[in-house]
């Protein structure tokens, strides 16, 4: 019997701030079994465990039947948000002890007079200065002061702090002093664990990279507690198979890894979800999609491109009302992802004569007012439900039943009553707020980013995403929407279509010469004898492929462009031109005269080929329209206000389904609306394909 068929079950668990999802693919047929649970903030593992449980139970399995669990957690960004991490302390090089402080001197409002820089994850009073220097060429300008390092250790023991992070000027260049203070607090303090900015972020911009490390060693607590937990917990079940965590780049790591080096996981969630909606758009046949995936608290958007969704290098924790430099930067490369603070439990409030939706959530506890447990803030989804969008006795499948008169009664006192409008009036305005506010996060990865979004096709994921799909879909002229099956936990699928991966960088300043060439392919060398032993210690087999980038600038200039170079790339003129070509295509010009250097050399390891395969319709072709599972009135403007409308249950539509909206269908884990002269179709692979009324390619 082949290992597949003694543990034929896969698992993909996805916590976030309102629900966790968790999905069990049976890797016999295709079949996939769905759970929803509220989150547990203050024990997120007993939510988890509690959802891997009930997709067991519904297929009548064990933890014994399961070879692989795939994890995304909000542990990460929890912890900095609400500020329960490690006692930290920070190292730095002396003469630099404010560097955590001073951050950058970009303000995303400059005429904001009661602006305050972000709180460090370290306070002053536990940053030592270390007296050592490294030039920027790795050259030795003052010995690294080992006597020093140890009375800075006793001090570490005074404020009994857990964890450390060290980061040295250029430390870069020549990581030797960062290391040897690591051999000094271990036999000095062997309970406090030690990051290291030369094994965490080992690149260039000396704030950022501080951050970054200062994050890593400020999580790495919570992780190991929490992941141990998890998995004590299922081994103790008979779970004999391998766990994975998902990272911010889109691929997998072991617990091993991420336990040793945490910060790479940090924004794992929202990056399965768009890997996801990418892959259902184009196997519908589109290669540009707009990945847009509503949850219980955020709302995410990222764009694919021909077939790719661009990766960012640098992310923020933790922003001011969702604002860019505002928070915590952090120098691992992730999806390119907009978050804003828009989701179904989004409280909604009359501001100074408007309805303003966000960013502030009732998360999963109390949660909405309709949830019936002492929720007392109108969210997105009260309002939903008194426009007759959600079910109450179908929301989460039946699991989670609603109290429409709590919504009713909240929304009319907090929105409607202060505008003078009336419950239906006044919900109405709460869903086109928090649309506007998500039509926004599309058009800032979509025309921000020089696409017209009316070539793409809409992937909506997430509870929510369906539902505001249409509307959001009108607002910006995108012709086609693709909702997939099970696109309520789409997250949790996208964590089994993902692949081990690991992104590797090192800085190399160099002009662009054929010298400096040479070089990078003896970095390449030594990076991809790292990338082997990582993607060695994941255990999973397949083709391993490799893709190296330089990060490249005219001399002289603040910041870099990343630039992908094939193998033995060699000739300088070859670099040049895609250098040129690159720049050229994100900014209009290019400087044909102008030198240009390196900055830093990556490479992207990855053992391609994990495919959901799930089971899809039947192939029986249906009529043209199909009747629906009932009737219900729902508030649609565009008909001209409350009318009755179909409603259609998702399980019960076959391929070749046609009908035309208003309609709503439901399924346990979302809702989708189609609006007068929307139309939709079953196709092949169990998608809801609505090509949505007046908008045109």
């Amino acid at each position: 019997m082949t290992a597949s068929l003694e543990r034929p079950y896969r698992v993909g668990v996805d916590i976030g701030g309102t629900f966790v999802d968790v999905v069990l693919l049976d890797t016999r047929n295709g079949r996939l079994t769905s759970a929803k649970r509220l989150s547990n903030p203050t024990d997120p593992a007993s939510s988890a465990l509690a959802g891997i449980d009930d997709v067991l139970d519904r297929a009548s399995g064990s933890l014994a039947d399961v070879r692989q669990v795939v994890h995304a957690t909000t542990i990460g960004p929890n912890t900095i948000i609400q500020r329960t991490g490690a006692r930290a302390a920070f190292l730095v090089t002396e003469g630099f002890g404010d560097l955590l402080q001073m951050q950058r001197q970009l303000r995303h409002n400059p005429y904001d007079l009661s602006y305050r820089r972000y709180e460090p994850l370290v306070p002053r009073e536990r940053v030592f200065q270390v007296p050592q220097r490294t030039r920027a060429d790795g050259s030795v300008h003052r010995p690294l002061d080992e006597a020093a390092v140890r009375e800075i250790a006793v001090r570490l023991r005074e404020l009994e702090v857990s964890a450390v992070a060290v980061c040295l000027l250029h430390s870069y260049a020549d990581p030797a002093d960062e290391r040897r203070i690591r051999e000094i607090l271990g036999a000095e303090l062997p309970e406090v664990s030690v990051s290291l900015s030369c094994e965490v972020a080992p690149l260039p911009r000396e704030y950022e990279r501080a951050s970054t490390t200062v994050a890593n060693a400020y999580i790495e607590g919570a992780y190991r507690r929490y992941l141990t937990r998890m998995e004590r917990a299922m081994r103790g079940g008979g779970f004999a198979g391998g766990f994975y965590l998902m990272q911010a780049n889109g691929g997998l790591a072991t617990v091993a890894q991420v336990k040793a080096v945490p910060i790479p996981a940090l924004e794992s969630g929202p990056t399965a979800g768009a890997i996801m909606a990418a892959a259902h758009g184009m196997r519908a046949g589109e290669r540009n999609v707009l990945c847009f995936d509503m949850g219980g608290t955020t709302a995410k958007a990222a764009a694919c491109v021909d077939g790719e969704i661009a990766v960012a290098n640098q992310f923020e924790v933790d922003r001011t009302l969702m604002r860019p430099g505002t928070g915590i930067p952090v120098l691992i490369p992730s999806l390119d992802l907009v978050e804003i603070g828009a989701g179904g439990g989004s409280i909604a409030r009359a501001n100074l004569g408007i309805v303003t939706v966000g960013p502030r959530s009732a998360g999963a506890r109390p949660g909405p007012a309709c949830y019936g447990n002492g929720g007392e803030h109108a969210t997105v989804t009260d309002a939903n439900l008194v426009l007759g969008y959600l079910n109450p006795d179908f929301f989460n499948g039946g699991q989670l039943g609603l109290d429409p008169a709590a919504a009713q009664q909240t929304v009319k006192a907090q929105v409607g009553s202060p505008l003078g409008l009336d419950t239906v009036e006044a919900a109405w305005g709460v869903h086109d707020a928090v649309t506007a506010n998500m039509a926004n996060a599309i058009r800032a990865v979509s025309l921000e980013r020089g696409h017209d979004p009316r070539g793409f096709a809409l992937v909506p994921s997430g509870g929510g995403g369906p539902l505001h799909a249409s509307r959001i879909a009108r607002a910006l002229g995108i012709p086609k929407i693709v909702v997939p099956a099970a696109a309520g936990v789409l997250s949790a699928v996208g964590l089994l279509a993902a692949d081990p991966r690991f992104d590797l960088a090192r800085a190399a300043y160099r002009p662009l010469t054929a010298p400096a060439l040479a070089e990078v392919d003896e970095i390449v060398a030594e990076l991809r004898a790292e990338a082997d032993a990582r993607l060695d210690a994941s255990g999973l087999p397949g083709h391993r492929t490799y893709q190296r980038a330089l990060e490249m600038r005219y001399a002289g200039q603040g910041h870099e462009i990343t630039v992908p170079v094939p193998d033995g790339a060699g000739a300088v003129a070859s670099v040049l031109a895609a250098f040129e070509a690159r720049y050229e295509r994100l900014y209009g010009f290019a400087e044909s005269q102008a030198p240009v250097e390196i900055t830093s050399v990556r490479l992207t390891a990855q053992i391609p080929g994990s495919e959901v395969r799930t089971g899809v319709a039947d192939g029986v072709a249906a009529a043209e329209t199909v009747r629906p599972h009932a009737r219900r009135p729902a508030y649609f403007p565009e008909a001209g206000g409350l009318v009755e409308v179909p409603v259609y249950r998702r399980a019960e539509l076959r391929e070749g389904a046609t009908f035309a909206g208003p309609a709503i269908v439901e399924e346990e884990a979302s809702t989708s609306l189609l609006l007068p002269g929307d139309r939709a179709v079953v196709d092949r692979r169990s998608n809801l394909v609505i090509e949505v009324n007046g908008a045109s390619r």
